[in-house]
Protein backbone atom coordinates (compact mmCIF):
# COMPACT_ATOMS: atom_id res chain seq x y z
CA UNK A 1 0.00 0.00 0.00
CA UNK A 2 2.75 2.35 0.48
CA UNK A 3 3.75 2.64 -2.78
CA UNK A 4 0.76 1.71 -4.73
CA UNK A 5 -1.20 4.65 -2.84
CA UNK A 6 1.05 6.84 -3.85
CA UNK A 7 0.94 6.11 -7.82
CA UNK A 8 -3.13 5.83 -7.70
CA UNK A 9 -3.63 8.78 -5.48
CA UNK A 10 -1.48 10.75 -8.33
CA UNK A 11 -2.77 9.80 -10.56
CA UNK A 12 -6.64 10.67 -9.80
CA UNK A 13 -5.44 13.86 -8.51
CA UNK A 14 -3.30 15.71 -10.84
CA UNK A 15 -4.19 13.40 -14.04
CA UNK A 16 -7.88 14.42 -13.90
CA UNK A 17 -8.59 16.83 -10.48
CA UNK A 18 -5.99 19.28 -10.06
CA UNK A 19 -6.38 20.18 -13.87
CA UNK A 20 -10.04 19.95 -13.82
CA UNK A 21 -10.30 22.44 -11.25
CA UNK A 22 -7.29 24.76 -12.76
CA UNK A 23 -9.57 25.52 -15.23
CA UNK A 24 -11.93 27.20 -12.76
CA UNK A 25 -9.68 28.58 -9.82
CA UNK A 26 -6.36 29.55 -9.43
CA UNK A 27 -3.73 27.12 -8.53
CA UNK A 28 -4.12 28.79 -4.69
CA UNK A 29 -7.69 28.01 -4.37
CA UNK A 30 -7.45 24.60 -6.23
CA UNK A 31 -4.96 23.29 -4.22
CA UNK A 32 -7.02 24.65 -1.00
CA UNK A 33 -10.04 22.60 -1.86
CA UNK A 34 -7.42 19.32 -2.81
CA UNK A 35 -5.74 20.04 0.87
CA UNK A 36 -9.25 19.57 1.80
CA UNK A 37 -10.27 16.74 -0.14
CA UNK A 38 -7.02 14.69 1.10
CA UNK A 39 -7.53 15.16 4.76
CA UNK A 40 -10.52 14.28 4.54
CA UNK A 41 -9.62 10.92 2.09
CA UNK A 42 -7.02 10.04 4.63
CA UNK A 43 -9.08 10.56 7.94
CA UNK A 44 -10.64 7.19 7.58
CA UNK A 45 -7.11 5.78 8.26
CA UNK A 46 -7.30 6.64 11.90
CA UNK A 47 -9.60 4.42 12.17
CA UNK A 48 -7.44 1.21 11.33
CA UNK A 49 -5.19 -0.39 13.82
CA UNK A 50 -1.96 -0.27 13.55
CA UNK A 51 -2.08 2.82 10.72
CA UNK A 52 0.27 5.35 11.15
CA UNK A 53 -2.75 7.65 11.72
CA UNK A 54 -4.17 6.08 14.28
CA UNK A 55 -0.52 6.15 16.11
CA UNK A 56 -0.61 10.06 15.60
CA UNK A 57 -4.17 10.15 16.85
CA UNK A 58 -3.27 8.13 19.53
CA UNK A 59 -0.45 10.82 20.67
CA UNK A 60 -2.94 13.71 21.30
CA UNK A 61 -4.88 16.51 20.04
CA UNK A 62 -1.72 18.15 18.18
CA UNK A 63 -0.52 15.24 16.87
CA UNK A 64 -3.53 14.44 14.99
CA UNK A 65 -4.38 17.65 14.16
CA UNK A 66 -0.64 18.35 12.62
CA UNK A 67 -2.10 15.82 9.80
CA UNK A 68 -4.42 17.55 8.10
CA UNK A 69 -2.71 21.05 8.83
CA UNK A 70 0.09 19.28 6.92
CA UNK A 71 -2.07 18.46 3.88
CA UNK A 72 -1.90 22.70 3.35
CA UNK A 73 1.32 23.29 2.21
CA UNK A 74 2.36 19.49 1.27
CA UNK A 75 -0.67 19.91 -1.68
CA UNK A 76 0.73 22.95 -2.35
CA UNK A 77 4.24 21.95 -3.13
CA UNK A 78 2.76 19.00 -4.95
CA UNK A 79 1.37 21.17 -7.61
CA UNK A 80 4.17 23.37 -7.51
CA UNK A 81 6.15 20.47 -8.51
CA UNK A 82 3.99 19.25 -10.98
CA UNK A 83 3.59 22.66 -12.80
CA UNK A 84 6.73 23.42 -13.17
CA UNK A 85 7.86 19.92 -13.69
CA UNK A 86 5.54 20.53 -16.71
CA UNK A 87 2.57 18.31 -15.42
CA UNK A 88 5.08 15.31 -15.04
CA UNK A 89 2.76 12.82 -13.12
CA UNK A 90 6.08 10.67 -12.34
CA UNK A 91 7.68 13.45 -10.73
CA UNK A 92 4.67 13.88 -8.26
CA UNK A 93 4.61 10.01 -7.97
CA UNK A 94 7.48 9.98 -6.45
CA UNK A 95 7.77 12.78 -4.43
CA UNK A 96 4.91 11.78 -3.16
CA UNK A 97 6.53 8.45 -2.60
CA UNK A 98 9.43 9.71 -0.93
CA UNK A 99 7.72 11.68 1.64
CA UNK A 100 5.21 8.44 2.44
CA UNK A 101 8.61 6.47 2.94
CA UNK A 102 10.49 8.88 4.75
CA UNK A 103 7.75 8.97 7.37
CA UNK A 104 7.19 5.26 7.69
CA UNK A 105 10.46 3.58 6.67
CA UNK A 106 12.14 5.81 9.36
CA UNK A 107 9.74 5.58 11.72
CA UNK A 108 9.56 9.53 12.20
CA UNK A 109 8.57 10.46 16.51
CA UNK A 110 4.96 12.17 15.71
CA UNK A 111 7.25 15.49 17.53
CA UNK A 112 9.37 15.56 14.58
CA UNK A 113 6.02 15.18 11.72
CA UNK A 114 4.94 18.60 13.37
CA UNK A 115 7.92 20.07 13.04
CA UNK A 116 8.76 18.79 9.80
CA UNK A 117 4.79 20.33 8.77
CA UNK A 118 6.67 24.32 10.02
CA UNK A 119 9.57 23.55 8.21
CA UNK A 120 7.14 22.96 4.87
CA UNK A 121 4.78 25.37 6.01
CA UNK A 122 7.85 28.11 5.94
CA UNK A 123 9.18 26.64 2.58
CA UNK A 124 5.65 27.17 0.95
CA UNK A 125 5.47 30.17 2.05
CA UNK A 126 8.93 31.49 0.20
CA UNK A 127 7.58 29.65 -2.71
CA UNK A 128 4.28 31.16 -2.70
CA UNK A 129 5.51 34.64 -2.27
CA UNK A 130 8.50 33.75 -5.19
CA UNK A 131 5.28 32.47 -7.37
CA UNK A 132 2.72 34.63 -7.15
CA UNK A 133 1.65 34.43 -10.65
CA UNK A 134 1.71 30.89 -10.95
CA UNK A 135 -0.60 30.49 -7.75
CA UNK A 136 -2.75 33.50 -7.64
CA UNK A 137 -3.80 34.06 -11.36
CA UNK A 138 -7.05 33.13 -11.88
CA UNK A 139 -8.07 31.31 -15.70
CA UNK A 140 -8.68 34.28 -18.13
CA UNK A 141 -12.11 33.19 -19.10
CA UNK A 142 -13.13 34.38 -15.38
CA UNK A 143 -10.01 37.22 -14.46
CA UNK A 144 -11.15 40.43 -13.89
CA UNK A 145 -10.33 42.98 -16.65
CA UNK A 146 -9.96 40.24 -19.23
CA UNK A 147 -10.64 40.80 -22.80
CA UNK A 148 -14.59 41.06 -23.48
CA UNK A 149 -15.67 38.03 -26.08
CA UNK A 150 -12.95 35.43 -25.29
CA UNK A 151 -13.68 32.41 -23.47
CA UNK A 152 -10.65 30.96 -22.47
CA UNK A 153 -8.17 30.95 -25.43
CA UNK A 154 -11.29 31.14 -27.73
CA UNK A 155 -13.59 34.20 -29.33
CA UNK A 156 -16.61 33.87 -28.32
CA UNK A 157 -19.87 32.95 -30.80
CA UNK A 158 -21.18 35.48 -32.71
CA UNK A 159 -24.80 36.22 -32.60
CA UNK A 160 -26.61 35.44 -36.15
CA UNK A 161 -28.06 38.55 -37.19
CA UNK A 162 -31.53 37.60 -39.11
Amino acid sequence: MLILAPVVEELAWHSYGTDSLRSRFSLFTTSMIFAVVWALWHAPLALFAGSSQEQTVEQGLIHALNFPLSMLPFVLLMNWIYYRGDRNITLTILVHLGANLSTQVMSTHPDTEVMSTGVLLVLTTVILWRERALFFTTPARERPGARKGVIGNRPAPIAQVP
